[in-house]
Formats: C-alpha cells, structure tokens, sequence
C-alpha cells in the first residue's frame, strides 16, 4: 500500500479545516482484515482507509470530544484500536467490532508513542513515566510495571523465540 495523496480527516468527517492541522500522525494496521487506522493530529475520531483500494471506508468513534495527539495500536486477533491521548495522559480502548468503548483510564504522565500489543495475551505494553506498563487489553487495568524503563526509551523489539520485550534506553544507550 503506497498512500499517493494527503488527506483531510476533518473534511471525511465533515468538520471545517482549521488553520494548522496536520492532517495525518500515527497510524495502526489490522494485518487480518487489510484495515489502515489513521489518526489526524486535529481530529477527535479514528479513519479507516481500506489497504487493498486505499478507499476511505468509515469512521471509528473514540469517546474523545476535543481534537488533540493521539497515539493509536492494533490488535487484530481481539479487533481492539488503543488510543493514547497524549494531551491528558489518557488510555482508551475501542472494540471495533461492536463500537465498544472502555476509558479513558489516566496515566501518571508519559508520552506513549512507544508500544507493543501482544494479540497472544491480549496486552498492550506501553511506555510511561512509570517504566514499561503493562495493560490488560480486555479492561485497560494495569497490570505490571517495569521501573526504570519507559521514559526516554528508544526502540522496542519483541522477540517471539524468548517471549522477551527488549527496550533500548536512549538517555544511557544500553538494551534492557
């Protein structure tokens, strides 16, 4: 899939254009079902862009009422879309098979753009001030934290063989 053109959230969602949106920031794959989640940095709701026609095909509501920075992660064995709301340091879990809503649940800060879903366990891993947190993706209840790891990461590799997330730590550079 290869996007050739910009697209408007707010326009698919009949909303005016404000001055400085940008129109397209983090995006989630449902690798089962060929489905694109696309989140606008200005938008309050979650597009969907069919991978196979690269055809706008509908609109996720995610109980957000203010347009913001949202972070959004997959889960294509549950058909969850996680929401991180960066702006209020809020959690949001939308089933997007029966519209369900669970959040949002609030974080002790964190930035959230680092994650991992684990569709095995139904778990999303997700950085935070607090260390690498661990949520049950079923009801957003934190499960486990990891201190230490989290703030200021780098990148996060899941590793199937050993069942081991690693974490580089940026301020010191070193795997955890």
């Amino acid at each position: 899939m290869c996007l050739t053109t910009s697209i408007s959230l707010l326009d698919l969602q009949n909303n005016s254009l404000d001055e400085n949106v940008v129109k397209l920031f983090s995006v989630a794959v449902d690798e089962e079902r060929n489905l694109v989640y696309v989140a606008g940095i200005m938008t309050s709701n979650v597009a969907i862009l069919d991978g196979a026609t690269e055809e706008w095909v509908g609109i996720i509501q995610t109980g957000i009422t203010e347009r913001g920075i949202k972070y959004i992660y997959f889960d294509s064995a549950a058909q969850y879309l996680y929401i991180f709301e960066s702006e209020h340091a809020a959690l949001r879990r939308v089933n997007v098979t029966t519209g369900e809503i669970i959040g949002p649940v609030a974080l002790d800060g964190g930035f959230g753009n680092l994650a991992f879903v684990d569709e095995i366990r139904t778990r999303l891993y997700l950085t935070t001030k607090n260390g690498l947190t661990t949520f049950d993706g079923n009801t957003l209840a934190e499960l486990f934290a990891v201190q230490g790891l989290g703030e200021k990461a780098g990148s996060m590799v899941y590793d199937e063989v050993t069942d081991a997330l690693y974490l580089l730590a940026s301020q010191n550079k070193t795997a955890r």
